[in-house]
């Protein structure tokens, strides 16, 4: 008995864990896109991210046009390290057109994220 209730309060506790997302704000100033093998030259363009902003840990995108999109988190969040040892998290979301893409998000804010649509297609956000 003794046993079960520590594993129902364990289970309940890394529930707890996963529910608990922190809400943050990441802002990027510069935009690059990634199409037919090539990145177009870095673009002035302010866009503010919202990460974790419901209990679901959705991403609300302010772009530079003025607009408000809504990623849904449709995945677990996966991380690892590049070849550089720059270290990401990356997980899948779905835009509000229904397409499904990668959203890969570094710690280095000169990084920064990428959306990726697949190996020919891709957006980088940074900070200059």
């Amino acid at each position: 008995m003794k046993h079960a209730i520590l594993l129902t309060l364990a289970i309940l506790a890394s529930l707890n864990d996963v529910s608990a997302q922190t809400k943050f704000r990441v802002d990027y100033d510069v935009i690059t896109l990634f199409n037919n093998a090539q990145w177009s030259a870095w673009e002035d363009a302010l866009n503010t991210f919202v990460f974790n902003a419901n209990e679901n840990g959705d991403i609300i995108h302010y772009t530079a046009r003025g607009e408000k999109k809504l990623y849904r988190k449709i995945s677990t969040k996966d991380e690892g390290q590049t070849d550089n040892g720059d270290h990401f998290q990356i997980l899948t979301v779905l835009d509000e057109n229904g397409n499904e893409f990668y959203l890969q998000y570094f710690d280095n804010p000169s990084i920064g994220l990428k959306f990726v649509y697949g190996p020919d297609q891709m957006v980088e956000f940074a900070k200059k």
